[in-house]
């Protein structure tokens, strides 16, 4: 049985690091898109922000959901889309909410506050995408198990 709980932690742990390529792949298109609106096509940086913001999102959902959790499943596309939109909401104002309360209450250095926040949530937000978005609690088909396969309940 100690093989089991190995092949779990490997594809958890593969799992984990397509998470991290994916989120900083997403970042680095928001400040990709944002830098190149703003400085080499001259538009407005709020105007560019937004733009980046939803370029940021579009690659985000893209890779969490074919890279980090294999999840093929198009016929609830747009059902994931919402969720992971409105978590993504979510997150952003737990995130104020948390660098308050690290800012304001425990007296955290406001970057160090930032640094524990950007964590926090990003823990978080792998549970909440693997089995909320894109696992199986909603009725997604095609998702990825615990040892890394595929499985799909109709086959």
């Amino acid at each position: 049985m100690d093989w089991i709980k190995t092949l779990t932690k490997r594809a958890l742990s593969f799992q984990v690091l397509r998470y991290l390529f994916s989120g900083g792949t997403a970042t680095f298109t928001n400040l990709s898109v944002f830098y190149a609106l703003n400085s080499l096509f001259d538009t407005h940086y709020l105007i560019a922000s937004g733009l980046a913001f939803l370029a940021g999102f579009l690659v985000s959902f893209t890779l969490h959901k074919f890279v980090t959790f294999q999840n093929y499943d198009i016929e609830r596309a747009h059902v994931q889309v919402g969720l992971y939109l409105v978590f993504w909401g979510c997150n952003i104002l737990v995130g104020v909410g948390v660098l308050y309360l690290f800012v304001e209450y425990a007296r955290l250095p406001y970057i160090v506050g930032q640094a524990c926040t950007v964590v926090l949530v990003a823990a978080e937000s792998y549970f909440v995408y693997r089995y909320l978005v894109f696992g199986t609690l909603t009725g997604s088909k095609t998702a990825v198990g615990n040892h890394g396969e595929h499985t799909n309940p109709e086959s």
